[in-house]
């Protein structure tokens, strides 16, 4: 993961994740779990998690348009 040497201010943070080999095609509740634990720690730092993207091998998962039933096919930034 890449972290900054400084603080930076912003309102909006968009994460991603390289899993090379893993399956990203199957919706894992230990990843909607840690979803949800990135939405309140960045949310307590006074930002809002837009998405949090999953990258494996073959498939890219939005776990926003994957845990949430009213997202619509873009992102309020």
């Amino acid at each position: 993961m890449a972290v900054p040497t400084r603080e930076l201010t912003g309102r909006t943070v968009l994460l991603v994740t390289a899993r090379g080999d893993d399956d990203v095609t199957e919706l894992a509740e230990a990843d909607i779990a840690t979803y949800r634990r990135l939405q309140v720690d960045v949310a307590g730092r006074g930002a809002r998690l837009v998405d949090w993207i999953l990258a494996g091998d073959d498939m890219v998962r939005s776990m926003r348009f994957a845990t949430d039933p009213d997202a619509v096919d873009t992102w309020a930034i």
